[in-house]
């Protein structure tokens, strides 16, 4: 099983999270992106399509306070 790995630029990563109007961009918002941004690039391909597909979900980590973390649809409640 071959792995791939995308690598972005760091100006690709500023335009996608510019590219939010301005009234949802919250807090949340910038995180979730950021962090879907930064699987892609660690998981590759793959994850990315997990995450069109819906596989992939965003949810509070009660763990750490006002942080997020990604969870796959198997983990859902």
């Amino acid at each position: 099983m071959s792995r791939f790995h995308i690598m972005m630029p760091a100006d690709l990563k500023t335009r996608m999270k510019r590219s939010i109007p301005l009234g949802l961009r919250s807090e949340f918002i910038r995180s979730a992106i950021s962090m879907a941004v930064d699987a892609a690039e660690e998981h590759g391909a793959g994850f990315l399509g997990l995450m069109m597909a819906g596989e992939v979900v965003f949810r509070p980590n009660p763990k750490k306070k006002g942080g997020q973390n990604l969870t796959t649809s198997e983990g859902r409640d």
